[in-house]
């Protein structure tokens, strides 16, 4: 039932792949579909029952069509941070702040909501994606002149393409892994989307080395991570016994007391916005719903505020609930 072409490679055109019925009726449509990843393309079929779809999604994001962060950082520029400087209450000063950058923040990146299908892939950042369009691009150019440098330019983008998807994909589950790694309960659901359940390969991307072999069998796996954590304690032990030893060996630094005192010390415009400029831009949203990229691009307007709010809480010993949500 294909008529198209599905493999071509240079100046040459094959039909290598067949999809055969007895029932032509129950077939709605046949088609060749290009893959972009290979010469190979994919063929398939429609039929007039049993389809099935993904689910969609609907999301709450961030629209970044119309942003200008230049002109963002403008805007925030010209407000008048007088009410925060003259305020002697932390809730009040901090309430304004916020007030003020949430407008802002919602004028050039405005909230919607977003209607999502297909298979969830939040490994696939803006710059990823206009590389997939590019090679998307030149394969429909090669496919309409049938050049063989249009081909070449091709393949070196679908190259390309296929490499960082690997890397995009990896540095993801990689910093998921780290970020949850104090929480097992997020640790092992995450192993689980990533790991695959039933595999028979024995040295893959997704296998652990398991007393010096590579293995994918998830009963070993689960072994290996059981005897690593039940053995925690007793090596923690064996290195806390030496350093007790040691202590009551020198029993004249035992209760030794100190003149020095603390004290909080004020923090820094330049500090504050350090820490603002090290936010993770892929970082979800909080509860205060200010974005950490919005944040970390507006770090040198808003610093100065918010270090005045943070230093006056320290200096009145009164903790805003909301400002500690705000740092996490």
């Amino acid at each position: 039932m294909i008529k198209k072409p599905a493999r071509i490679n240079g100046s040459t055109k094959t039909l290598i792949d067949i999809i055969a019925t007895n029932n032509p009726v129950s077939v709605k449509a046949t088609d060749v579909i290009p893959l972009s990843i290979g010469d190979h393309d994919m063929i398939g079929c429609v039929r007039k029952i049993n389809s099935t779809k993904f689910k969609p999604r609907t999301i709450i994001c961030r629209d970044y069509k119309s942003y200008n962060q230049n002109a963002m950082n403008n805007e925030l520029r010209l407000v008048d941070w007088s009410y925060v400087y003259n305020n002697s209450n932390v809730n009040s000063a901090w309430t304004y702040m916020k007030t003020i950058i949430t407008g802002i923040y919602l004028k050039y990146a405005p909230v919607i909501s977003k209607r999502v299908e297909g298979k969830p892939a939040p490994w696939l950042t803006v710059e990823v994606k206009q590389l997939m369009n590019e090679r998307d691009s030149l394969l429909r150019k090669y496919r309409r002149t049938s050049n063989d440098e249009d081909f070449h330019a091709y393949k070196l983008k679908r190259n390309k393409v296929n490499t960082l998807l690997r890397q995009a994909k990896s540095s993801y589950n990689k910093n998921l892994l780290e970020e949850n790694s104090k929480t097992p309960e997020s640790f092992w659901k995450i192993i689980k989307s990533i790991y695959p359940v039933k595999s028979t390969s024995k040295n893959t991307s997704l296998s652990f080395e398991i007393d010096g072999e590579m293995s994918a069998d998830a009963s070993k796996i689960s072994n290996a991570f059981c005897s690593y954590f039940n053995n925690i304690v007793a090596t923690l032990k064996q290195k806390a016994f030496p350093l007790r030893n040691l202590v009551w060996r020198n029993p004249k630094n035992i209760g030794k007391k100190t003149e020095k005192v603390f004290k909080f010390r004020n923090v820094s415009i330049l500090g504050v916005e350090r820490q603002l400029r090290s936010l993770k831009s892929t970082k979800s949203t909080g509860c205060d719903n200010l974005p950490p990229r919005l944040l970390k691009e507006s770090a040198s307007t808003i610093a100065p505020p918010l270090t005045h709010i943070i230093n006056l809480s320290m200096q009145s010993g009164c903790s805003n609930l909301k400002l500690r949500v705000f740092f996490g």
